[in-house]
């Protein structure tokens, strides 16, 4: 195909069954503050998103301006030994590009505790064919981004740390105490009344009637209002966006395959080096905490609130519902992963 290319002095066509990071800026780049909480295969979608944000602090550093317009806390949770090798080349860029963590930090957490003997396996097993094969980033390499005017978006809203189920439970208690208190054995205000006074009862009925339609179409009201508002929040235009650049990201060569491991030979020594949480879950509360006094210290005056991704398992999804709420559901803004797009 390559040969063919060259002979018609055509482009070849790369068709990607993925994610990408860039198709997802949409989604974070709201926000000062993002977290990147991925569980299981969940956290292949949110390894896209790292890797964009990645290459533009690459893209940034090579400008000689500041790495990132805003911090990034990534939490993963995997079982398998396999998915943090495989995270391994990405994480060791992040280190390198940002040693100390201030833009761009990621706590990882493997819950299953492995045999010694699958520690002990080495981890250029089968990655000979890695030192044959091209770099994956070339000194010379350009990637070109462009938007996309589709609508559909991996991530959507959530639903837990919303004030939309509050005031549905708001209006339906409204309504039912209505219609028990002016409607139900005649009614608990009007059942003492005398019968002579029949209009005045029908009247009161009726109107807890109309008083309960308004309650209905008030809380559909502020609803759509509530929804409107979290979509103009989300719309905010971030500080610095792929347009500063010209929609080009220069890459950093990426010619450091022999010695950026020295000393890492085996998972043992890779979930030292990673500072790997062994046999147990992340406690997300902590971290979110971590991520939200940072927030708040760097935006006093009240800025955007920190953008959640969230891609795994529902347990995973409802703990981190609850870590934010117990912090500040208002301060989190929640998205969760979609399949179907």
């Amino acid at each position: 195909y390559q040969q063919e290319c060259e002979l018609n002095a055509t482009k070849p066509e790369v068709y990607v069954d993925g994610y990408y990071g860039a198709s997802l800026s949409q989604v974070y780049s709201a926000y000062t503050t993002v977290a990147l909480v991925g569980g299981g295969v969940g956290v292949t979608p949110l390894l896209g998103v790292l890797e964009d944000i990645c290459a533009a602090a690459e893209t940034r550093h090579i400008q000689g301006r500041s790495l990132l317009p805003r911090r990034v806390g990534a939490i993963f949770v995997m079982r398998e030994l396999a998915l943090l090798a495989e995270m391994r080349p990405l994480l060791t860029r992040i280190r390198d590009l940002d040693p100390q963590g201030r833009y761009i930090s990621v706590k990882l957490a493997l819950t299953t505790t492995p045999r010694p003997e699958e520690l002990d396996v080495s981890l250029h097993a089968d990655a000979s064919w890695s030192r044959n094969s091209p770099l994956l980033y070339k000194p010379a390499q350009t990637r070109v981004f462009t938007h996309s005017a589709n609508t559909a978006c991996p991530f959507g809203a959530s639903l837990g740390s919303s004030v939309i189920p509050m005031v549905q439970f708001v209006v339906f208690g409204v309504v039912v105490g209505l219609l028990v208190t002016f409607q139900f054995g005649d009614g608990m205000l009007i059942d003492g009344l005398q019968s002579s006074v029949w209009v005045v009862q029908r009247l009161v009925q009726a109107s807890a009637l109309f008083a309960a339609g308004i309650c209905v179409y008030g809380g559909v009201a502020v609803m759509q209002w509530t929804r409107k508002t979290h979509t103009k929040s989300r719309s905010l235009q971030p500080p610095y966006t792929l347009d500063d650049v010209g929609l080009e990201e220069r890459l950093l060569p990426q010619t450091r395959q022999d010695g950026v491991y020295a000393g890492v030979e085996t998972y043992r020594d890779l979930l030292s080096d990673l500072q790997v949480t062994v046999g147990t879950r992340p406690n997300l509360k902590v971290h979110l905490w971590e991520l939200h006094a940072g927030h708040c210290q760097r935006s006093s005056d009240g800025g955007s609130p920190i953008g959640v991704l969230v891609s795994g398992p529902e347990s995973l999804k409802a703990a981190t519902a609850r870590a934010a709420a117990l912090i500040g559901a208002s301060d989190f803004d929640i998205h969760e992963e979609e399949f179907e797009l």
